[in-house]
């Protein structure tokens, strides 16, 4: 028999006061067999699956987790599992993979009569039973989330791979941007040179202090491979959103950028950007690459760079060419390093750079960091001392 939900949702005031304070987490149990980034994360960082005894024992100390793309609102059975577990006291991540946040949005409130998502931007977002009634609802990000799974705060994706700190202004060895590609693993980002304008947990809007038409678009990728690789060895293509008829790339690249494209819009407007440089690493490195051609067909704008970290492939034949006649005037680095697993991947795709032997899409290789360990080669960590 599951208890029941109540439907109150409390004031924002209220919600700090009131959320329970969970003991020491014993874990994460998972709900759905697929997973998107923030989950993969957690597990790959590390985290205990929970057991139906933990769960029983101790609920409000294990961290519940649902993908919800393909969610059946006809399941019931499904349905009431989750309102079941926030009403015994257990945090709830739900997340969408293709970054759909107003689907996830309509999940909460079909889900949780009453819930309210507003002002929420997160790809995810956590469900906690309140004291005395109702329930929150907040955006989750990735290293807040590792830590309700029982991740130490110093073995987050955060701590392993925001180290932006690093890379002063005009610093870095191989470019400014990498810095910025850093700052997407960072919850709260800041820079003494460029003012953060737009923030959600997959992607950053900077705008430059001495300019106010620059501005910057860093991608979050991801500090694990897992399944993110194997999903990428068999993604179907489609088209690039924006862009003339033949212009493909990876169906999940393109259903992300499809569900953030007018966001970024409407804040480049807001802004008065108007000359951008696009940046970002892993994922956020083929994100970069597609929303970096989208950009070259927008008259409104000029794109003045796109400097990527161990990228994926994520151009058809078709956008290739169109990405390459359209260079001109743009700075263009897509920095790769030997052993990188990610480097064949998609197949029949390209990266930006020159095609061909020996330079594969790249505009630089750096060397193997490990024979042994290749994941430790798609570290963006490598490129703050390269060179």
């Amino acid at each position: 028999m599951s208890l029941p939900v109540a439907a109150q949702v409390s004031s924002s005031a209220e919600r700090e006061t009131r959320v329970q304070t969970a003991p020491k987490s014993s874990g994460i149990v998972v709900l759905t067999t697929s997973m998107g980034l923030m989950g993969q994360e957690i597990l790959s960082h590390g985290a205990k699956r929970a057991s139906d005894q933990d769960v029983l024992q101790a609920p409000s100390s294990v961290l519940a987790y649902a993908e919800i793309d393909t969610l059946d609102f006809a399941d019931r059975n499904t349905l009431e599992s989750y309102r079941l577990l926030v009403s015994m006291g257990t945090p709830l991540l739900l997340e969408s993979d293709s970054w759909n946040v107003g689907h996830l949005h309509e999940v909460v409130k079909f889900v949780f009569p009453g819930a309210s998502t507003d002002k929420l931007k997160n790809t995810g977002v956590i469900i906690r039973r309140l004291d005395g009634g109702g329930f929150s609802v907040t955006d989750a990000d990735f290293a807040p989330a590792q830590e309700l799974a029982g991740i130490a705060p110093e073995s987050t994706s955060e701590a392993t791979s925001g180290w932006s700190e690093r890379l002063e202004k005009g610093s870095s060895p191989v470019h400014w941007t990498v810095r910025f590609a850093a700052k997407t693993y960072e919850t709260t980002p800041s820079d003494a040179s460029w003012r953060l304008r737009y923030n959600n947990n997959v992607v950053d809007l900077w705008q430059s202090n001495s300019s106010a038409s620059q501005c910057l678009v860093a991608w979050r990728g991801s500090d694990s491979l897992g399944d993110w690789l194997r999903n990428l060895q068999s993604m179907a293509s489609k088209q690039i959103p924006k862009t003339p008829n033949g212009n493909w790339s990876g169906a999940g690249f393109v259903d992300r950028l499809a569900n953030f494209d007018d966001v970024l819009l409407g804040e480049f407007a807001r802004w008065g950007c108007t000359r951008l440089v696009v940046t970002g690493h892993s994922l956020g490195a083929a994100m970069s690459h597609i929303h970096a051609l989208q950009l070259m067909f927008d008259s409104r704008y000029t794109l003045g760079e796109m400097r990527v970290y161990n990228s994926a492939r994520a151009l058809n034949d078709t956008a290739y060419n169109s990405f390459r006649n359209r260079l001109s005037g743009v700075g263009l680095g897509v920095y790769c390093r030997d052993g990188d697993p990610v480097n064949p991947v998609p197949f029949g795709l390209q990266r930006g750079g020159q095609s061909g032997s020996p330079h594969y899409g790249c505009t630089y290789w750096g060397g193997m960091k490990s024979l042994f360990n290749p994941t430790v080669n798609h570290s963006l960590s490598h490129w703050s001392t390269e060179l």
